[in-house]
């Protein structure tokens, strides 16, 4: 079984590794950085379909057979995304910390925020993930933002959907809207939501055991 772990806004692939640690041995592994991101960060004029398509073509070229995405915040959304586009070969999607509640008011909001302002106390944090610099991160991310707020997803998308969704939120996470995600999740099949006890939003935070096991539970279940 493979297994393609899929970072969030601001991150980089390297977010995985002790994640990785517990699934390598099992699992075929495939972790990379999002254009505009880690070692692909050059460029910033990206937006959602681009994330998108890239991982299609990283798909179609490495992945041989059936296949779960994990995706962290944003990477679940483009998992979401993929399993909309019946992309041959998805089994499951697990989306962790991922926000569905977006329009383009919301994504002006959160653009609001990231900026290189509340962000500096991360600065030196980002420039070692990141082979662009500080600010060309904050560019990306609001580009991608602004862009999930013009074509956010709608549950009625999924209405025939065949792929089960899994969505894994911290009882400490701020930032994802819950009662939204129980709403989305009502009106679509084979969707399940579950609570990670005494977790927060941020994956660097999370206990890598919690999440280790919810993961392998989800996909050991066919």
């Amino acid at each position: 079984m493979d297994i393609l772990f899929l970072h969030g806004a601001l991150g980089c692939k390297q977010h995985w590794m002790p994640l990785i640690e517990k699934f390598k041995d099992e699992y075929n592994i495939h972790n990379i950085d999002f254009v505009g991101h880690g070692i692909n960060s050059e460029e910033t004029d990206i937006t959602l379909d681009d994330l998108v398509d890239q991982i299609k073509r990283y798909v179609q070229t490495n992945i041989e057979g059936n296949f779960t995405i994990v995706g962290y915040s944003l990477g679940g959304y483009v998992g979401l995304k993929l399993a909309l586009q019946n992309i041959e070969g998805l089994k499951k999607l697990i989306c962790i910390a991922t926000q569905l509640d977006w329009d383009e008011v919301k994504a002006l909001n959160e653009n609001k925020k990231i900026t290189t302002e509340n962000f500096m106390p991360i600065k030196e944090k980002l420039a070692s993930e990141h082979q662009a610099s500080y600010e060309a991160i904050i560019k990306t991310t609001h580009n991608i933002l602004e862009s999930i707020g013009k074509k956010p997803i709608s549950p009625n998308s999924f209405e025939r959907n065949q792929i089960p969704l899994y969505f894994l939120i911290g009882e400490k996470d701020k930032m994802v809207n819950l009662d939204f995600t129980k709403d989305f999740c009502l009106n679509i099949s084979n969707s399940t939501i579950f609570s990670l006890q005494n977790q927060p939003h941020l994956l660097e935070k999370m206990d890598v055991e919690v999440l280790t096991q919810k993961i392998k539970a989800i996909i050991g279940v066919y």
